[in-house]
């Protein structure tokens, strides 16, 4: 290696090396400031509140004075459990996918294959030498594509030739083709294994598609049901709050007409108090039911967002069942579509494995060719 040819090297590396700091000092990379890293912006909520925050004893006071009013909800919509299974279903199956078994079907289907070929030589030279002045070819023919790897024509062949030194300028006849791999790609199974993977493929987009089914019902169902109880629950804490007014009410009565101590007025006051507490959770719970149903029902007339209450039409039917934990175990184990799905994907690795053995095989084709003029 010669001097120039030492320094050029050496001016190529110290080149590369800068190229790290070049990108890094380049304009493409964004400006921040370092401030935001050295220390972020701090929220205060005293200050971003729309109004004066108020304190606890204020909140307190300001709340003894008002009068509870029950929850009003500006619409309302009955829906059944049957409604729910149906809207859940319609907007929220989106698993269904399409497989290539057609595909790998067709693969074995005949083809139909033609072909026209038109050469002019009329060219001084090629008349003198003899060669024909038009030649006309063409062939007509079907491929059966074999199971064993092979492909077979069966088709017919013409060829017409403008020459004086042809005694007869047409020439038609049957032509054979046999072209078969002898060791990769041979055999029955190393040639269906694409169907095979593809019919199992297919079967795992069915398991796939009941088990999302089976979940989005559990989970609508299990969403309905919740809300029948958290309305129930709303309905027994009106009734103990109308009862505990009743009781207020009666308490004054009997306090004006001397027959009780006035603490008991406080008393069912402090009973009133716990009653609309209880009332406020409860209805909070019920808002909570609805919107993770609108959820799973997805149905665009009840968005989650939404100000519509539901109310379940369905009523519950509980029954006393004694079932066998044996049983229930052994279905549950031959009906789980995660369980044959798992089977599924295991068969389809097992069939990949012997095709990758098949493709590791050396490459030998034995080619065959009959004719007849």
């Amino acid at each position: 290696m010669n001097d120039r040819t030492r320094l050029a090297l050496i001016a190529a590396l110290a080149v590369a090396g800068c190229n790290g700091r070049d990108y890094v000092d380049s304009p493409v990379v964004p400006e921040i400031d370092p401030a935001k890293l050295a220390r972020p912006e701090v929220l205060a909520p005293t200050k971003e509140s729309a109004t004066p925050p108020v304190g606890l004893d204020a909140a307190v006071d300001e709340a003894s004075k008002r009068d509870y009013s029950a929850p009003v909800y500006p619409e309302r919509a009955t829906v059944s459990l049957a409604d729910v299974r149906q809207w859940s279903l319609e907007h929220n199956l989106d698993v269904l996918g399409v497989t290539a078994l057609d595909a790998e079907i067709a693969k074995f289907e005949a083809v139909l294959k033609a072909n026209y070929t038109y050469n002019d030589n009329t060219l001084a030279e090629n008349l003198e030498a003899g060669n024909p002045a038009a030649n006309n070819g063409g062939s007509l023919g079907i491929d059966f594509p074999l199971a064993t790897g092979g492909v077979l024509n069966v088709g017919t062949l013409f060829n017409q030739a403008d020459s004086p030194l042809l005694d007869e300028p047409w020439e038609a006849g049957f032509q054979l083709d046999l072209s078969m791999p002898i060791m990769r790609g041979f055999g029955l199974r190393a040639n269906t294994a694409s169907i095979v993977i593809a019919k199992m493929e297919s079967q795992q987009v069915d398991a796939r598609t009941l088990l999302e089914t089976i979940r989005i019902l559990a989970n609508a169902e299990k969403s309905y049901w919740q809300l029948y109880a958290a309305r129930r629950i709303m309905e027994v804490r009106e009734r103990q709050h109308a009862l505990a007014e009743e009781q207020l009410a009666r308490a004054r009565r009997r306090v004006d007409q001397g027959e009780v101590a006035p603490i008991e007025v406080l008393r069912a006051q402090s009973g009133i108090g716990r009653t609309i507490e209880q009332l406020i959770v409860a209805d909070n719970q019920l808002r909570l039911r609805a919107r993770a149903l609108k959820r799973f029902m997805n149905a665009p007339q009840f968005p989650v967002d939404g100000p519509t209450m539901l109310d379940p039409a369905t009523p519950s039917d509980p029954l006393g069942l004694d079932l066998d934990p044996a049983k229930l175990t052994r279905m549950a184990l031959d009906n789980r579509m995660e369980l044959l799905d798992l089977e599924l994907q295991l068969a389809i690795d097992a069939e990949r494995v012997a095709l990758a053995r098949n493709e590791a095989l050396p490459l030998f084709t034995m080619d065959y060719q009959y004719q007849v003029l």
